[in-house]
């Protein structure tokens, strides 16, 4: 199905909406007129995207020969072609078969269906399979032409996406890009509104405009097509003059997703999904892993199933085609303003066929709009309409070009998943909650063991049940066809659906599977409520039986010690987090994770009045670190879900006491919980769709905020400039050229050292310099870098002191592989008072247990060590016969002042005193760490998975 032929598709036409009024046609937000077939005009609309049938070109009578030397000086140019002459090439550059061919072609002919032929031009010589169609060979052409020729650093094109990848990431103002032009007139810059344009005309992606209501209420599309107001707050559709009160800008899928496959890097990406979907990985004892999202059981059944879009089946399965796309669809609401209400809910599609490293990087996330506020939409399905219209077509698919096979192909875009907040997913899973008798509280609980007042569930956490596909769907369709309002409200309330909803029409939606729990927003409103309940605030229901609450001015020393650990915690380790007493209203997402799973065991630590809650804390976090853990077989599985039906049961007991006074306390976050490890078999691991990229898309869209009058304007240019300028990246292949984000300028990268034979897991940085032993006084260090030597050597310190060089190479900084860069304590000093401390490092050596007596045979032993890097060095050990060393060897040693650790009962190590400094070897380096003051001694804190075990090899 042609792309124009696409557009015009509606879901009434294809069956998703039986019951409503088909919608009307969507406003484009530059209206392109209907292709004729004599083009008179361009439509010069600011936004509108190229048409080839539409340039105004003039049909000249051309023979064969002339068409034939046309094309070639178009494919020999040095250049892209331009639009004419791509134009000119699909429109007159081909003979009609079956007649009669003298030599001339006619413009009037009905090319579009006709095969090519050439006279003396054949299809392999221009790189064009036969039997394509005309709209076919002229995207080939140019697609073929922008891999081979890329955006020429001397074109106008590459100075203008420089300029406009610039104004937008300064968020440079039309009249502060006036200014500019004025101070660099040389440039000959066009005005703010041609440069989007023309970098608009490069990629074809342009939004679609809908009338929604002003105060967001619904989206006048569906059912609602024709109505002249909001049903909710009465507000008008139009304005007194005609024009809608309020627009809702939306981009569709599928020429995003095209952009990615013209290009020749961005389409290699691609290929990640066809090549790892099938790698069922087994341990040792042959459980098979869970390590992506296409381990889950939604993605698996679909890809053995026919497409089927309400009942209309298609002769092609899901996923069939390597090329086709796993989107997961995600949306949540943010704040624009600190003060005020104004609320915006933009539309986010991550896309799987990347490799989770690039998947969920904000430049990579496809953005299909943004719903306005103020407020928060009172049907949110009217919305998503749009979304699963655009998402129907994009099952049927469009013609693409794919820049690694060099063809055309039927592009097909799936989004079987979709998260967000909890409310947004809550009735996907079963559960019958209970409110508060004689009470005013209209919110439901859901406790496994009730109070006695109340009658006993049906069944236990062994036999918990989830909600079928076939049983939701009926159930909604209950309330749907309820005779009477009253009946209607009972059965939403018995079952926790309001009406089915849009999203069930979209292809490949199962329930409850596709829309999994957000492990994000789950973190954040459990940590909450333990925080609260620590702090004795948990909706004033105090501590009851169990006194598990902190002593408020405990809770104070415990903020003050949070603030003061963000100085000696790195901040690759996670942002800064606020005084937990005094400040808990600025703390995020990433704030509690950070504060739950490294600040908080420690500083907990002998602070409640029994030990037993502190056990629960940590019972918590181990479900935590599991949770987010990238993998997982069936034996881990099932000890998790061992584990957090233990721990449930312990909450139970602890905070909620089987009282209806203390319902609150078994809230739907806590429930949650229960269901995660189901989630994780159905829908893959919790990592792979939690909504970190949303929260950070977010943060990149407030910063965009120009104008607190019109401020969703400034939110939709912006997202249709970042989803422009990713389209041109994708599409010219300029990845490697321009990154995502502009860095400081630098004349010449700065000077690494790496070492891949034998220290291929670091990488020294800068600053460099050269050390003199003798001129700067660093005997003790040639000292210490000799015992080092001695030691491995089997030799003594006068004989290894001989090998040591009159000088060493200093470096600043040392990069981990896949983990954090440490800093030396010495050779980078403190620049900014508000540097965090990433000086202090683990490590391990091999150490004899029978060191103290000689006697004894040796008896090896890795023990694990604590220090503060002091200097890194590359030392060149001189040629020593003694110690079998023929030829200068380049070490990389480290010297670091250790530190005088012990381990205290619930094992972290703390230490309050130096020892003494030695040289270590680069290898032996685990990971960085950082350190908490907690009660006049100093706690390490480390990352798990930051670095592997050092691994010592005996030599032959």
């Amino acid at each position: 199905m042609s792309e124009a032929a696409l557009s015009s598709l509606h879901l009434s036409e294809i069956g998703i909406n039986d019951n409503h009024p088909s919608p009307p046609p969507p406003v484009p937000a530059a209206s392109l007129p209907q292709p004729d077939p004599h083009p008179t005009a361009v439509d010069d609309t600011p936004g509108s995207p190229p048409d080839i049938n539409m340039m105004d070109v003039e049909a000249p009578t051309l023979t064969a020969k002339e068409i034939d030397e046309d094309i070639l000086n178009i494919r020999t140019a040095h250049r892209p072609p331009t639009l004419e002459e791509i134009y000119r090439y699909a429109r007159y550059g081909v003979a009609v078969d079956g007649e009669e061919d003298d030599g001339r072609v006619n413009p009037d002919d009905d090319l579009l269906s006709q095969p090519s032929s050439r006279s003396s031009a054949s299809d392999d010589e221009f790189d064009i399979p036969p039997g394509l169609d005309l709209d076919d060979e002229a995207e080939i052409l140019a697609a073929n032409a922008r891999n081979e020729h890329g955006m020429p650093e001397d074109s106008e094109d590459w100075m203008l996406f420089k300029m406009y990848k610039l104004q937008m990431e300064v968020n440079l103002g039309h009249n502060a890009y006036q200014k500019f032009r004025c101070a660099f007139p040389h440039l000959n810059l066009p005005s703010l509104q041609v440069l989007r344009r023309k970098m608009a005309d490069l990629t074809g992606i342009a939004p679609i405009t809908y009338h929604c209501c002003c105060n967001s209420c619904i989206c006048y599309v569906g059912a609602y097509a024709n109505a002249e107001s909001c049903h909710h707050c009465s507000a008008p559709r139009f304005k007194p003059n005609g024009k809608p009160t309020k627009l809702f800008h939306y981009l569709p899928i599928l020429p995003q997703i095209k952009a990615l496959y013209a290009g020749a890097i961005s389409a290699t990406q691609m290929r990640y999904r066809s090549k790892h979907h099938d790698n069922c990985l087994e341990d040792d004892e042959g459980q098979e892993y869970i390590s992506d999202i296409y381990d889950g059981n939604p993605y698996k059944t679909l890809r053995d199933s026919f497409v089927t879009v309400n009942g209309r089946t298609f002769p092609y399965k899901y996923f069939q085609d390597p090329r086709d796309v796993y989107l997961t669809g995600m949306t949540d609401g943010f704040q624009l303003f600190k003060k005020g209400k104004h609320t915006a809910w933009p539309l986010l599609f991550v896309n799987n066929n990347l490799s989770p490293a690039q998947r969920y990087k904000t430049w990579n996330v496809i953005c299909a709009g943004l719903i306005p506020g103020p407020r928060k939409p009172k049907e949110h399905d009217s919305f998503m309409y749009v979304v699963a219209e655009d998402l129907a077509k994009a099952v049927i698919g469009t013609r693409a070009y794919d820049a690694v096979d060099q063809c055309m192909f039927t592009l097909r875009v799936y989004c079987p998943l979709k998260c967000g907040n909890m409310p947004a997913v809550a009735s996907a899973y079963s559960g019958e909650g209970i409110r508060i008798i004689d009470s005013n509280n209209q919110s439901y609980y859901l406790p496994i063991t009730r109070p006695p007042e109340y009658p006993p569930l049906a069944y236990t956490l062994e036999t918990l049940p989830n909600r079928s596909h076939t049983q939701y769907l009926a159930q909604a369709k209950e309330v749907d066809q309820a005779r009477t309002l009253t009946e209607r409200r009972r059965l939403a309330q018995l079952y926790g659906i309001n009406h089915t909803p849009i999203s069930s029409r979209i292809p490949g939606i199962t329930f409850p599977w596709s829309f999994p729990f957000d492990f994000m927003h789950l973190l954040e409103n459990m940590f909450k409520n333990y925080i609260s309940l620590f702090a004795g605030d948990f909706k004033r229901l105090g501590d009851g039986s169990e006194p598990f609450s902190i002593a408020p001015h405990i809770w104070a020393e415990i903020g003050t010690a949070t603030a003061k650990a963000n100085a000696t915690i790195p901040s690759s380790f996670g942002r800064s987090i606020p005084n937990i007493a005094e400040e808990r209203a600025y703390m995020t997402a990433e704030s509690h994770l950070v504060w739950g799973t490294m600040y908080a065991p420690i500083l907990l630590r002998g602070r409640f009045m029994h030990n037993r809650y502190y056990l629960h804390w940590r019972k918590f976090i181990s479900i935590v670190e599991r949770c987010i853990g990238f993998s997982s077989n069936a034996a881990e599985r099932l000890q998790l879900r061992h584990d957090i039906r233990e721990w449930y049961t312990e909450y139970e007991r602890i905070f909620y006491q089987y009282k209806t006074e203390r319902l609150p306390t078994c809230v739907q976050t806590v429930h949650a919980w229960l269901h995660l490890v189901d989630i994780m078999e159905q829908s893959g691991p919790l990592w792979s769709y939690w909504c970190w990229v949303m929260e950070r898309f977010c943060g990149k869209l407030v910063r965009a905020v120009s104008s607190r009058k019109y401020p969703y304007s400034s939110l939709n240019r912006r997202i249709l400039e970042l989803q422009t300028l990713h389209a041109i990246r994708h599409a010219y292949n300029l990845g490697d050229r321009i990154p995502p984000s502009s860095t400081m300028f630098v004349s010449e990268p700065p000077e690494t050292y790496h070492d891949a034979d034998r220290y291929d897991e670091l990488t020294l940085l800068h600053p460099k310099r050269t050390l003199s032993f003798a001129r700067d006084d660093l005997n003790d260090l040639r000292r210490r870098i000799a015992v080092h030597l001695a030691t491995t050597h089997s030799v003594s310190v006068a004989v290894a002191m001989t090998a040591v060089p009159a000088t060493v190479v200093q470096w600043g900084r040392a990069r981990i592989k896949d983990a954090d860069v440490v800093h030396s304590h010495i050779g980078y000093p403190r620049q900014k008072e508000n540097r965090r401390n990433a000086t202090f490092i683990q490590y391990e050596q091999q150490v004899d247990r029978n060191a103290r007596w000689r006697r004894r045979e040796v008896d090896m032993e890795t023990q694990t060590f604590f220090g503060r890097l002091d200097r890194i060095i590359v030392c060149e050990v001189l040629p020593n016969q003694a110690m079998g060393i023929l030829e200068p060897e380049p070490l990389v040693l480290l010297d670091v002042k250790l530190c005088n650790t012990e381990r205290d009962p619930f094992g972290f190590y703390e230490y309050s005193t130096f020892r003494y400094s030695e040289i270590i070897d680069g290898t032996c380096l685990r990971a960085l760490v950082g350190r908490i003051l907690d009660r006049d001694k100093w706690v390490f804190v480390r990352r798990q998975g930051a670095m592997e075990n050092a691994e010592f090899v005996d030599e032959e």
